[in-house]
């Protein structure tokens, strides 16, 4: 009589531990990572400059030769460029990569805004204030920083018509359009490429927006950079930005912050000029 016996396969109690990554495997990620940030915010930067520089031609062409108003004109030129920048930067990436597509989520824009964005907008505001007369303050020990240079927003305020256009693109479209380049696209996509560590990504995301909305907003002609108070005001500005998309998940509170401070300053310089 013959005996058979089951061989029966013991599974594997434990799954075998990842492989830790070596030096160079390290290496490799944190410069793919710090190549596609920096080609994240080459784009932006470039793609804002593109539009900013070709659509001044026909917009300049266009107040040269018809009579409508010079505000009227600018507010035109304010919405194609902020439109062509935002359009450009989303759709174009995702072309000629799958993975480059944008989100809502990227931009923080999933859902609508609710009462803690509407708590949390002055809130930021108050510690920006006080963030940005520390650093003012600072600065203003320093001969070669003129701390009252005035800002040049393109707009003229005059009456009727002109000022109420001067007002719709200055608290509004700026303001909306600004944030979703900077602490929409830019910020979320800068996070998205450095992840880990979560602490790391959020610095490091939060530092090269804020100091590429100071630089946009830097006056450089063949005297010299000029505004640069007004490049730190909105650096510091931004901080608080970013720091309140990370509380809320979106960027709803940063625009309600954003309409407060422009509000504020448009109503300093109304009052420095009548």
């Amino acid at each position: 009589m013959k005996t058979t016996s089951k061989l029966q396969s013991k599974p594997q109690s434990q799954s075998q531990p990842k492989p830790k990554p070596s030096v160079k495997q390290h290496k490799n990620v944190i410069i793919q990572k710090i190549g596609l940030c920096l080609l994240v915010l080459s784009w932006t930067v470039l793609v804002f400059y593109a539009c900013r520089i070709l659509l001044s031609f026909p917009f300049r062409w266009l107040l040269s030769v018809t009579n409508l108003s010079p505000n009227f004109v600018q507010m035109l030129y304010s919405l194609s460029l902020y439109a062509a920048t935002i359009t450009i930067i989303i759709l174009i990436p995702k072309h000629f990569k799958k993975s480059w597509k944008t989100t809502r989520s990227d931009l923080g824009l999933l859902g609508l805004p609710t009462l803690s964005d509407l708590a949390l907008a002055p809130a930021g505001f108050i510690i920006f204030l006080i963030l940005s007369a520390v650093v003012n303050f600072l600065m203003s020990n320093l001969s070669w920083f003129n701390a009252n240079e005035t800002q040049s927003i393109g707009f003229n305020f005059s009456y009727g018509l002109d000022r109420i256009i001067a007002l719709f693109s200055l608290l509004l479209v700026a303001p909306i359009a600004e944030e979703i380049i900077f602490r929409g696209y830019l910020y979320g996509k800068l996070k998205k490429i450095i992840k880990q560590p979560v602490a790391t990504a959020i610095i490091i995301s939060t530092l090269v927006t804020s100091l590429a909305f100071a630089a946009m907003h830097l006056l450089v002609d063949s005297t010299g950079i000029h505004q640069l108070n007004v490049a730190i005001n909105v650096f510091c500005m931004s901080l608080i930005l970013c720091l309140l998309r990370e509380i809320s998940g979106s960027i709803y509170a940063g625009i309600l912050l954003h309409v407060i401070k422009n509000t504020l300053a448009c109503y300093i310089l109304f009052s420095t000029m009548y």
